[in-house]
């Protein structure tokens, strides 16, 4: 479910999404857990083995870094506000 809200996030917000959970920590390691790269498209675009040390890494054309690729804030889905919103709140209990 998670691996959905980070594809999510990339098609919706039309960014490069890189997350690295770290669930094991020792010292003179780098960690492991999971690691995945996505597209603007939400696509994955580079993996790593779960719950296995290794850096994940791709390369993207650097035009789209250059120009805003994002959304209309009015293109939103009023649920994804929604969900955001309620998320917020129960953090900040």
């Amino acid at each position: 479910m998670v691996l959905n809200n980070q594809a999510a996030l990339a098609t919706l917000l039309k960014m490069v999404v890189v997350r690295s959970n770290v669930v094991i920590v020792q010292e003179g390691h780098l960690g492991a857990g999971d690691a995945c790269i996505w597209d603007m498209n939400g696509e994955i675009v580079a993996q790593g083995t779960p719950f296995t040390e290794c850096v994940v890494t791709a390369e993207f054309d650097r035009a789209i870094f250059e120009k805003e690729n994002w959304i209309d804030r009015r293109e939103v889905p009023v649920e994804l506000v929604e969900q955001i919103l309620s998320a917020a709140q129960a953090y900040t209990r």
